[in-house]
């Protein structure tokens, strides 16, 4: 058994969300508030709470992480318009995916 940290897991995915965040800004070129990018990561970062809640395991389903993920985005930039969000959102799951790949292969190198 392991102990986890609520105040480093929220730091941790707070930090993560609020990179991703920022690059999907700057790769995608949209003008948008910095407390806009820091809001959207808090929200991610609160989702990664669920894990400590077993009874709402449902939130953890790939609708639910499809919808929160659209909400970080919807706060962070407020895209007026489908094809910018759609954008954004795609310039976001690459760059999510670019670390998640990044993290995997650290993790098998280091075995």
């Amino acid at each position: 058994m392991f102990e986890v940290y609520g105040e480093y897991l929220f730091i941790e995915n707070l930090l993560m969300n609020w990179l991703i965040l920022y690059l999907t800004n700057y790769f995608g070129k949209v003008q948008t508030a910095r407390y806009k990018i820091w809001l959207g990561a808090a929200v991610g970062a609160v989702y990664a709470f669920v894990v400590f809640f077993p009874n709402l395991k449902f939130l953890y389903s790939l609708v639910m992480k499809l919808l929160i993920s659209a909400l970080m985005i919807i706060i962070a930039f407020t895209p007026y318009k489908m094809k910018d969000f759609l954008k954004q959102i795609g310039i976001f799951y690459l760059i999510s995916f670019m670390f998640g790949g990044a993290a995997f292969a650290v993790f098998y190198f280091m075995d």
